[in-house]
């Protein structure tokens, strides 16, 4: 029998098979020098079998910019979240940007600018693996949802005047209920964005966004020797807001999750000197992005990224609004809409005004 497995390291998920017979004698010591040899292949570098145990050779940490490419793009495998990959998220965003901006330039002039549109929108999915539209659903299902306070008297009833204790409202979420209907409200909300599912709102918002996008790429397919600035500019500054905002803002959960480990805290404090670094090499993102921006074309492309900016940060306004801090559902949201309201404000005709 094969017996194929994924096995975690620092920084990868290492495939390795081994083969498992159940012998004794001979046929044992012949099956674990098979077992070694099919170890040595398929393990490369990072492992190896001794003795007929599987051990562990001690593998190279990544660079910070490793980690934040591998978080950010399906290439060169997952890799372990760090508050050292921060810093250079922006520069992973103009990576990105100016990629597609290539692919929109050469797909626009073989096929046409329709469908050079949907190429480009494709490779910007397959290249980040749709992490941030999935998280741009969540978002919209749970802070848009409205009527979320309705069930509070209900819920409490439900624990016999407790002042905190679990319920189950109509819709079958279980929810901590505290005395605040504001906390009874962040906390079904919080729930409903880690539902696997997806709702109306996620589908609608996600909708809408994905034929912004189309329509924008499409009016603006009569510019594109410049296209990789537009492209490169506004990534560059979406992915300078995450990293800004895992920074400064407090994370929503308290129990934790994937985006703690880049270092993000529940409260406000005294920003360290690593924070005060990741801090400025994000402003310094938004300066270089919207520089390539506004290179694209000065007038119309100051006017892109500011409300650019101003959308991006809108979501993360609400965010600390409803459910008192950011996620990582919320980062990615407020990425996908700052890139689009820039697309849409770049392929506006601002002079007719």
């Amino acid at each position: 029998m094969v017996c194929r497995c994924w096995y975690p390291n620092e920084n990868w998920w290492t495939r390795f098979e081994i083969e498992l017979v159940e012998d004794t004698g001979s046929r044992a010591q012949e099956t674990g020098r098979r077992a070694q040899e099919t170890g040595r292949r398929s393990l490369g570098a990072g492992h190896r079998v001794e003795s007929g145990y599987l051990k562990k050779r001690s593998i190279r940490q990544g660079s910070g910019f490793e980690k934040a490419f591998g978080f950010l793009t399906v290439f060169g495998g997952p890799s372990s979240p760090s508050p050292s990959a921060v810093p250079w998220f922006p520069l992973v965003g103009v990576l990105i940007g100016a990629l597609l901006g290539i692919i929109w330039y050469f797909a626009s002039r073989v096929f046409g600018p329709v469908v050079g549109s949907i190429v480009v929108i494709a490779f910007d999915l397959l290249i980040t693996g749709m992490l941030h539209f999935d998280g741009l659903g969540d978002c919209a299902d749970g802070l848009l949802a409205h009527g979320l306070g309705d069930d509070f008297s209900q819920a409490q009833g439900h624990v016999q005047g407790q002042a905190k204790g679990q319920a189950t409202d109509s819709n079958g979420l279980t929810v901590q209920v505290e005395q605040s209907k504001y906390e009874f409200e962040r906390v079904r909300r919080l729930e409903i964005m880690t539902k696997p599912d997806i709702g109306a709102y996620g589908v609608i918002v996600i909708a809408l966004t994905l034929l912004g996008r189309f329509g924008a790429l499409v009016s603006l397919s009569l510019n594109l020797r410049s296209s990789i600035l537009l492209l490169a500019g506004l990534w560059c500054v979406s992915r300078s807001l995450m990293s800004a905002s895992l920074t400064v803002m407090p994370y929503a959960k308290a129990e934790g999750g994937l985006v703690s480990a880049f270092g993000a805290r529940n409260k406000i404090t005294k920003l360290g000197i690593r924070n005060q670094m990741s801090l400025l090499l994000s402003c310094l993102g938004v300066v270089l992005g919207a520089g390539l921006v506004i290179v694209w074309q000065w007038r119309t492309g100051g006017v892109a990224i500011c409300l650019a900016l101003i959308a991006g940060i809108g979501i993360l306004y609400l965010a600390m609004r409803r459910i008192g801090g950011f996620t990582g559902d919320v980062l990615g949201a407020a990425g996908v809409i700052l890139e689009t309201v820039g697309l849409l404000a770049a392929c506006a005709h601002w002079g007719a005004l």
